[in-house]
């Protein structure tokens, strides 16, 4: 699974899990503020409120890398960009 959206509007990601009996869903959301709760975000000062009939669109990309060499390239990419070189995930998986 692969998602991009830009850091300034939604700095921070959130993964959380359902481990039901039966049931597993696994959720990676990006966020404008932690997962600590909106009481934590008001302490902060970064809690934000939208105005009734205010809007806020966002931009985000969903998708999934199909096989070894897409996940491989998009993980060189990812390094390029965090200014640091990644290895192939992929390396040694049989």
């Amino acid at each position: 699974m692969v998602s991009l959206w830009g850091r300034a509007a939604l700095p921070h990601h959130i993964t959380w899990r359902q481990l039901g009996a039966g049931t597993y869903v696994v959720a990676m959301e990006p966020s404008t503020n932690r997962d600590a709760g909106r009481l934590d975000a008001r302490t902060r000062g970064a809690l934000q409120h939208l105005s009734a009939g205010e809007q806020r669109r966002y931009a985000l990309e969903i998708g999934a890398l199909a096989g070894s060499e897409a996940i491989d390239a998009f993980t060189a990419d990812a390094g390029r960009l965090a200014g640091h070189p990644a290895r192939a995930v992929t390396e040694g998986a049989q």
